[in-house]
């Protein structure tokens, strides 16, 4: 990934010359010098396939600013960083898994280099008649070897290093850095609602700073070939699909520092760590917060309300953003628990399981036969398990669920083992199958019938609203998935009194001082 370098440099031919060329000009040239190693990152990279790990260092040597090539197998991509982009190589002997060229300019043989010699205090340039900038050295180290960057011209300087991803910077922790960007190659996932804005504009970094400048922002996406712009607010975004280079894809995630982690490497920013929604960026709910995770497909931003806060209109507290409460009125037990239905055609049961997991949450446990419905119409003490959402309007609630739609084909967290059929979370069942049974479709289950969908509207059981139609766990013939959990309390996460002391900064709740809401939280509504 290249972060901002941008050279006007005449057009070199790097050649690696043979043997006996060198010795008889003695003149020097870019060469690779071979070690088994690993980056310690390799978000930072430009990646490529090859067909082998000649043809990887071959593109580093055509382009100008690559200072290094990697490659982990001989299955695997390429991966290329340019000046500036990575600053350390581990050794195999020392965990590292791979092979790593360096990129050096010396008048040694090629057939003859003295990798020691060469990869230890030696500085190299990216333009051969220029000696002063654009410069790296590197050093041998206990673990393996470490990269420095020289540059010495007269330039403005950059505040928060022009958000590169060579975290800690020198003025990352000054007041004027308390709100940093963080750069990848990606896209929006699974389930992204597309509330926001949206505009044409030339460059990534017109746009990121458009994300940067703007309060609702949270996190933004730039399509390199559409030129397109999007700005999501907090909560739009819980699934960003990690990418390469090549796709033409950016995104950043607005974060807010403070003493600890203005301190921290760009990869440690995005390993679950927990950030403050207010006051950097726009909160549609006060006392917001959010995590933000990595896995080898996905950047994760999970958002969270204080376990006390109202969310949307309901009065049932302790749920993720984004997600709806089912329990009894004001009832702060395990009496209630959380539930979000997203829309994605044709996903399998395999693939809803695991975004479901990645959410902390299993595939949706049925509550009592007839707790789903169309709306929040039930008694007043019960919050039902609303899946189309009719009566809410706002573009933000239109996301949740399946709204508009009739029928909705749903997977739940119901699966067969053995001869009998279970539930994920059977602890959210208030009455046993035995004394209200599993509402099925007539003639559903096939022999390899082992997983099931929630089929709800037009054609389902009358009685319920809905029933359950077995099928294969492969199947695509669905419009989404179910997911539910226990409140945010009883989860494994950080609660939003541990994130206000990192920060040192609390937001009231609703309008109220903590002491008057938790008198109005013990007081019958």
């Amino acid at each position: 990934m290249r972060f901002l370098l941008s050279l006007t440099l005449p057009l070199f031919l790097f050649l690696t010359p043979s043997c006996s060329l060198d010795s008889e000009t003695n003149s020097p040239a870019y060469k690779f010098v071979t070690v088994s190693g690993e980056p310690t990152t390799l978000n930072a990279s430009d990646v490529i396939q090859v067909a082998s790990f000649e043809e990887c260092t071959g593109k580093c040597e055509k382009d100008p600013v690559c200072v290094m090539a990697y490659q982990a197998n001989s299955s695997d991509p390429c991966y290329l960083f340019a000046w500036n982009s990575i600053q350390e190589v581990t050794r195999n002997e020392s965990g590292g898994v791979g092979t790593v060229a360096f990129k050096v300019f010396t008048d040694q043989p090629s057939c003859e280099l003295n990798s020691p010699f060469l990869l230890n205090g030696k500085v190299y340039p990216i333009n051969p008649n220029d000696t002063t900038n654009y410069l790296w050295k590197i050093d041998t180290s206990e673990g393996g070897w470490k990269i420095t960057y020289i540059d010495n011209r007269i330039v403005d300087s950059f505040t928060c290093a022009n958000f590169t991803f060579n975290r800690p910077y020198e003025d990352g922790c000054n007041p004027e850095c308390n709100i940093t960007m963080v750069q990848v190659w990606a896209k929006p996932g699974p389930i992204t609602i597309m509330y926001g804005k949206n505009d044409t504009v030339e460059t990534w970094t017109d746009c990121l700073n458009m994300c940067y400048n703007e309060w609702p922002c949270n996190s933004v996406h730039y399509d390199v070939s559409t030129k397109f712009c999007f700005r999501f607010k907090v909560g739009m975004v819980t699934f960003i699909e990690r990418m390469t280079a090549s796709d033409g894809n950016h995104m950043a995630i607005k974060l807010p520092m403070n003493d600890k982690n203005c301190k921290m490497t760009t990869d440690q920013l995005l390993d679950n760590q927990y950030y403050l929604v207010a006051p950097a960026m726009y909160y549609p709910q006060k006392r917001m917060y959010f995590r933000v995770q990595t896995t080898p497909k996905y950047y994760l931003i999970k958002t969270y309300l204080d376990k006390d806060s109202t969310y949307q209109g309901t009065t049932l507290q302790g749920c993720p953003y984004m997600s709806m409460a089912s329990g009894y009125w004001n009832e702060l037990s395990k009496e209630v628990f959380c539930y979000r239905h997203s829309k994605q055609p044709g996903i399998t049961q395999t693939e809803a399981k695991e975004l479901c997991h990645l959410q902390d949450m299993e595939l949706l446990t049925d509550k009592y036969t007839g707790a789903v419905s169309s709306g929040q119409k039930g008694e007043w003490y019960i919050m039902e398990m609303s899946i189309l959402q009719t009566d809410l309007t706002t573009p933000v609630r239109t996301g949740f669920g399946f709204p508009g739609m009739n029928p909705v084909k749903s997977w739940y967290g119901l699966e067969k083992v053995g001869d009998k059929w279970t539930w994920s979370m059977p602890e959210f069942r208030v009455f046993k199958d035995e004394d209200m049974p599993i509402p099925w479709a007539v003639g559903t289950g096939g022999s390899g019938d082992t997983c099931a969908y929630l089929h709800w509207g037009t054609g389902a059981d009358e009685y319920a609203g809905y029933d359950f139609i077995a099928a294969p766990c492969n199947s695509t013939d669905v419009d989404g998935f179910s997911c539910g959990s226990w409140q945010q309390e009883y989860m494994d996460i950080k609660q939003y009194k541990d994130v206000t002391a990192e920060f040192g900064y609390e937001q009231d709740c609703c309008g109220f001082s903590d002491a008057e809401w938790k008198e109005l939280k013990a007081s019958p509504y």
